[in-house]
């Protein structure tokens, strides 16, 4: 009949040919990216800050949200305040289409068919 499978029989195990000791220390980790270069307070202070704006601001997608902060914390204060005192970036955008624009502009002049002509 059936015999039952052995811990040592089964085909799931793996071989043990690898050395386990010290193999885990040459395996690369991921080191996030730190283009501000942050220490370790201010990168757990951003974190923090993005969580509070995060809840905040649920609707917003999160890497607008790391754009704000890093923009805020990395430009200077003078700076920012003549950008809000000003409102150097209020209105619409350069890319943005004119509401007055002519929608036949950019179309190049077709003939005009005269029916009448056509029937006679």
């Amino acid at each position: 009949m059936y015999t039952s499978m052995t811990e040592s029989d089964s085909i799931w195990q793996l071989p043990n040919t690898l050395d386990t000791e010290g193999s885990h220390d040459e395996i690369p980790h991921h080191q996030p990216s730190n283009p501000y270069n942050y220490t370790n307070l201010e990168l757990a202070e951003r974190k923090n800050t993005l969580k509070v704006m995060e809840r905040d601001y649920p609707k917003l997608p999160y890497a607008w949200l790391e754009m704000v902060y890093d923009f805020n914390k990395n430009t200077p204060k003078e700076e920012v305040d003549k950008i809000i005192n000003e409102s150097l970036w209020e209105g619409p955008g350069r890319f943005t289409q004119k509401q007055n624009r002519d929608p036949t502009k950019n179309f190049r002049e077709l003939p005009v068919l005269n029916l009448n002509e056509i029937e006679n």
